[in-house]
């Protein structure tokens, strides 16, 4: 296979101990996601080509590094090099492997711009019991955009304590907009995690609990109480438009209430994935800013949040990111295996 990634992120190892179960280091079958004994595109759900263990030679020096910034303290990181098919492109793939310090793997594909391509998370009770999506919605928080970390330029776990006290007593209005968009993006993951969650619990036939609704509805208000502060960026008729849709999506929970009291879990599956969500998250996702050229709401946010140098290290469940229901702990294991992947997949040639 071509040398398609720098050297210095081929040679790396962050372990002790290499990830492999059952197999011998590097066995695969041909034409298969087969490797070390994982079934790595079956797990990532990518038509896997020439898959193969990248070259790794230890870097005691860097392993100590990663550990320190990430907080990851699992049993390795493995390199493999592979190509998949998305839409009509070929695209060459870096896999990261992380053993868990729980239990359980974290496999993340990147492509050659850094960019998440897929994730996949199992092997532990506590992802190979999860029903509902949650861990699904907790890895999509780090797909489709670039994640790879410079070690000289990340925060490490005492840096982000500092940076979190140091934002939140800023009184300055870019301060307060960060604040705002980090609560905004904690929102949006949850009221997604809600109609997957919906939509895995009625396709079993079990009706979901009428508190999650009653949740879900005050996740709504809170996000119509944040547009105006949004108007600076996505402009006043949007984020008008924002808190509108943000209000009826509320209004619309109460009627799915109604449903889940009354009706067949199948009617609450069809009330959610139809006319709620086209009503409220497709609307709200396409609705053009008024302030950014036109460009779509959730586009715009994003870019603000480029420009205002919001920081893409920090990884703290509660923070910039959105955790797993009573699964803190383990939502923070798993986002510190992300940031260490990340840091891998960062490196380059000196």
């Amino acid at each position: 296979m071509l040398n398609r990634f720098p050297r210095r992120t081929r040679s790396l190892l962050v372990a002790v101990a290499l990830v492999a179960t059952g197999c011998g280091v590097g066995e695969t079958l041909p034409g298969s996601g087969m490797i070390d004994g994982m079934d790595l595109g079956m797990e990532l759900g990518l038509d896997l080509r020439d898959l193969e263990v990248a070259p790794l030679q230890p870097d005691p020096v860097l392993l100590d590094r990663i550990a320190e910034l990430s907080d990851y303290r699992g049993e390795g990181i493995r390199l493999y090099d592979a190509a998949t098919t998305l839409g009509d492109d070929d695209v060459p793939l870096q896999i990261a492997v992380a053993k868990l310090p729980i239990g359980g793997i974290l496999a993340v594909a990147l492509d050659e711009a850094g960019v998440v391509r897929a994730t996949g998370l199992w092997g532990a009770a506590v992802f190979d019991t999860n029903r509902n999506g949650g861990w699904e919605t907790f890895c999509r928080q780090f797909q489709d955009r670039a994640q790879v970390l410079v070690t000289a330029e990340t925060l490490g776990p005492a840096d982000v304590d500092r940076y979190w006290a140091d934002l939140a007593a800023d009184p300055s209005p870019d301060a307060a907009l960060t604040r705002t968009l980090y609560r905004h993006r904690r929102l949006m993951t949850a009221n997604g995690q809600f109609v997957r969650a919906t939509m895995r619990l009625t396709a079993r036939g079990d009706a979901p609990p009428h508190d999650w609704f009653r949740r879900w509805k005050r996740n709504f208000q809170d996000v119509a109480s944040l547009s105006g502060s949004l108007a600076d960026v996505i402009g006043p008729l949007a984020s008008e438009q924002h808190r509108i849709l943000a209000e009826e999506a509320a209004v619309q929970l109460d009627a799915v209430l109604v449903a889940v009291r009354t009706r067949e879990p199948r009617d609450v599956r069809q009330m959610v994935s139809g006319p709620f969500y086209r009503a409220t998250c497709t609307a709200c996702h396409v609705t053009p800013s008024d302030r950014l050229g036109g460009e779509e709401i959730h586009d715009g946010l994003r870019s603000r949040m480029q420009e205002l140098g919001v920081r893409r290290d920090v990884m703290r469940v509660g923070f910039d990111l959105w955790g797993v229901p009573n699964e803190d702990r383990t939502s923070q294991t798993v986002a510190n295996a992300f940031k260490a992947i990340f840091l891998v997949a960062g490196e380059r040639p000196v």
